[in-house]
């Protein structure tokens, strides 16, 4: 037999032994104590200085346009 393929078959025997037709699924453990509030007020700081950071942009483009002469 040819080493990669004992390597294979070795990987393969060994996968398959912990398997058992029998076990029941396993589940992830759940937590249910998730605080779905949590980071809501940084989330709104960014998204409110995104929102100015964009906003000046247009601004600044639109002045950039108009000092360029092109409109």
């Amino acid at each position: 037999m040819d080493p990669r393929e004992h390597v294979v078959t070795l990987f393969f025997d060994f996968s398959f032994r912990g398997l058992s037709v029998t076990d029941p699924p396993r589940r992830a453990q759940v937590n249910n104590d998730v605080n779905y509030n949590a980071g809501a007020d940084v989330l709104h700081k960014y998204q409110s200085q995104w929102s100015e950071l964009h906003k000046l942009a247009e601004e600044n483009a639109i002045k950039a346009q108009v000092s360029s002469g092109k409109q």
